[in-house]
């Protein structure tokens, strides 16, 4: 059975590049982006996992 670990991280005010250098460093340590959501405040909501091993 896989099994997953999970991270929830907030973005807000951060420039594209910035966001961009963030999800490269994390998809080097095997992190996938599964989802995004957006608050009325514009706060961006990553969510991410990666397999526990």
């Amino acid at each position: 059975m896989t099994k997953w670990e999970y991270r929830v991280m907030d973005v807000a005010g951060e420039e594209y590049e910035d966001i961009e250098a963030t999800l490269n460093g994390l998809g080097a340590e095997g992190w996938e982006l599964v989802c995004t959501t957006e608050t009325e405040e514009s706060v961006c909501t990553l969510w991410l996992k990666r397999q526990r091993w």
